[in-house]
């Protein structure tokens, strides 16, 4: 006789999105998937012959990476969701066991990082330290939420979750500048006293992994530093690894220009690069982000390897954005910075786009699938669309946090960021078309996305919550699922919010053939000029001249980001937008091509959503000209918009 283990971990989302870093935000979702690879290869070692893995999907080679002494073989990201379902022959016993270790791989973490960082400077804590051992062993022992259930219902475990077994108490002191709800380290509650204790530990680590500002609690203290003793506390180094990169937003939103550069002007990199060399080795920050770039333009020697912020002038020119050891460099270096600038005739998009993805509807799913006989179809088809990920994303030139069964987070230089989302929901559909399941369960499996288009500067823990919100909230509630919600963040604020059904957005039937210009999107970027943007038909302060017109002539006053105007029958908005485009005096169009461009406009604002039956409603009398602004900002890279300062 066998039964089901239900097992889950969390908290998630909110360990996840307290990140200030794309470090933090990558090790926060890989320190999780190791968690919960390590509870179920204690699972199944309990006993080999009869405990097996059901849900994900998971071969006993990849699950042998998570025993002890095999660590090397770990993937190089997150690939494991926070829960899994395991058939065993002993539910309470497999339950302990994975619980057990769980726990001991997360003190073994913690240990290490202790021992490595804040041991040395414990003394400089409150109590001489004392305060300080007890908030790290307070934190470190009851930071996880480990829930476990036995039965065959499937959802069991969701209700188990609604049992209050205990109840969280907001901790004393001040708190941690990455996770609000937890105390700093210190102890200590005067400012002079607590600044000795991070003063003492920066110097062991520097200003570049710790910044001035920064106070952590024990879990943030680990996000942090766990890369840098990950070969003692887990057995696989995740700092001198190729494999393994957290680039900075800034690099990611630099990279098309980055690449550029060192195939048009190498030399002129090269020369800038050992003219930042002054700034000291710290500059080099992206050396294993970049170890491709360099190997493919070595002409550009050390000039992929620059850390983000010496690529853009705001950032260089900010001490507190951009420390350095020879600070009295800094205005040679901004000087040098916009004297390179001008010689490559182009400067980086400081813009990137951070991707959401999940799949609808997936515990409905997975139940029928099991009803049917066919839920190993199933959960094949999701391993085969999670393994397919990353060399997706890696092809635009992004980079992978997570991909967990049906789940995506990434960042994507912001001109290959829709052209990603795209190719992975083709790849979506054709994991589960390849899967055997029937006609009815394929058409059930759907995925959503969201894309919010992010000044670098922007809080990833800001845009992480914006991220779910548009795909949790817009692109499956509002629009229906199986659609891609967007949102643009420039420095003041969300500008454009536009949320389609896929099969709206593009203009081809086949999805493995989609990309940006294919969509109605690219057809809009048609009608704008890339060199001369303000001279385009759908130029940025005509879109914004409409929108503030049709607010005032449709009694709807200030319209908002992804407000859709209810047009009354008869109103000419046609005519409105004629109008609106004939004062632009750079304009010399006749009316038939204005006429053309207006129509495409009207064609492309208007709202559509997904009814019950996946059938698609469009709504000719509710108007939205997000979509438009949000293909002019992919056409012009953000480029013509003012670099935010630091």
């Amino acid at each position: 006789m066998s039964e089901l283990l239900h097992f889950s971990i969390g908290p998630v989302q909110e360990f996840i999105g307290q990140s200030r870093r794309t470090r933090d935000l990558w090790v926060s979702s890989y320190l999780l998937s190791y968690l919960v690879g390590r509870s179920m290869a204690a699972v199944v070692a309990l006993d080999p012959e009869r405990n097996q893995i059901q849900l994900p999907h998971i071969t006993l080679r990849d699950l042998h990476a998570y025993q002890d002494g095999a660590a090397d073989e770990l993937p190089s990201h997150a690939t494991l969701p926070n829960r899994f379902i395991a058939r065993v022959s002993d539910g309470r016993a497999a339950g302990k066991h994975a619980r057990e270790a769980l726990h001991s791989s997360w003190q073994r973490m913690a240990r290490h990082v202790w021992d490595e960082y804040v041991e040395p400077v414990v003394q400089h804590g409150a109590g001489d330290g004392t305060a300080t051992r007890n908030i790290w062993e307070r934190q470190v022992e009851h930071f996880w939420n480990i829930t476990w259930v036995v039965g065959d219902d499937p959802g069991l475990l969701d209700s188990r979750k609604f049992w209050r077994t205990h109840r969280s108490h907001g901790e004393p002191g001040l708190h941690c500048t990455m996770m609000g709800d937890y105390q700093e380290l210190s102890g200590h509650h005067g400012p002079a006293r607590q600044r000795e204790f991070w003063d003492a530990l920066r110097t062991k680590v520097g200003n570049l992994d710790l910044r001035d500002d920064e106070r952590l609690c024990a879990i943030a203290l680990i996000k942090r530093f766990l890369p840098q003793v990950s070969r003692k506390a887990i057995g696989k180094d995740l700092v001198n690894n190729d494999l393994v990169r957290w680039p900075s937003t800034l690099y990611v939103a630099a990279w098309p220009w980055i690449v550029e550069v060192c195939k048009s002007h190498p030399e002129l990199a090269a020369a800038y690069a050992d003219k930042v060399r002054v700034a000291g080795e710290s500059c080099f920050g992206e050396r294993h982000t970049s170890a491709g770039l360099r190997r493919q333009y070595p002409d550009a020697r050390r000039f992929p390897a620059l850390d983000g912020n010496f690529v853009f002038t705001q950032a260089l020119g900010n001490d507190r954005a951009t420390p350095l050891t020879v600070p009295e460099a800094r205005g040679q270096l901004v000087d040098e910075l916009e004297t390179f600038i001008k010689a490559v005739g182009a400067k980086p998009s400081p813009f990137l786009a951070l991707l959401l993805m999940d799949g609808d509807c997936m515990g409905a799913l997975l139940r029928e699938a099991d009803l049917r006989g066919q839920l190993e179809r199933a959960t094949t088809a999701l391993s085969d669309f999670a393994r397919r990920v990353p060399s997706i994303i890696n092809a635009h030139e992004g980079y992978t946090v997570y991909t967990g069964g049906d789940d995506v987070l990434a960042l994507v230089p912001l001109p290959t960021a829709m052209d990603a989302a795209l190719a992975l929901r083709a790849a979506y559909m054709e994991s589960f078309d390849g899967s055997g399941l029937d006609s009815e369960l394929r058409a059930m499996a759907t995925i959503s996305a969201a894309l919010v288009f992010s000044h670098y500067r922007r809080s990833l823990r800001g845009l992480l919550a914006r991220a779910h919100e548009l795909l949790d909230h817009v692109a499956k509630e509002q629009t229906g699922r199986s659609s891609v919600a967007m949102a643009i963040h420039k420095s003041s604020g969300e500008t454009a919010t536009w949320s389609v059904p896929w099969d709206y957005l593009c203009t081809s039937a086949d999805a493995s053939q989609a990309s940006l210009h294919s969509t109605r999107l690219g057809a809009l970027m048609m009608y704008i000029d890339r060199e001369h943007p303000d001279r385009s038909a759908l130029g940025k302060s005509m879109l914004y001249r409409l929108r503030a017109q049709l607010g005032r002539m449709t009694a709807h006053g200030c319209i908002g980001p992804g407000t859709a105007l209810e047009v009354p029958d008869g109103f000419d908005v046609t005519g409105l937008i004629a109008a609106e485009l004939r004062t632009n005096r750079e304009r010399d169009d006749q009316d038939s091509d204005i006429i053309v461009a207006t129509a495409r406009v009207l064609h492309d604002a208007t709202r559509c959503v997904r009814r019950s039956g996946n059938e698609l409603v469009v709504h000719p009398c509710s108007l939205t000209l997000d979509s438009a602004m949000i293909a002019y900002f992919l056409a012009t890279q953000g480029r013509d918009e003012e670099e935010e300062r630091p």
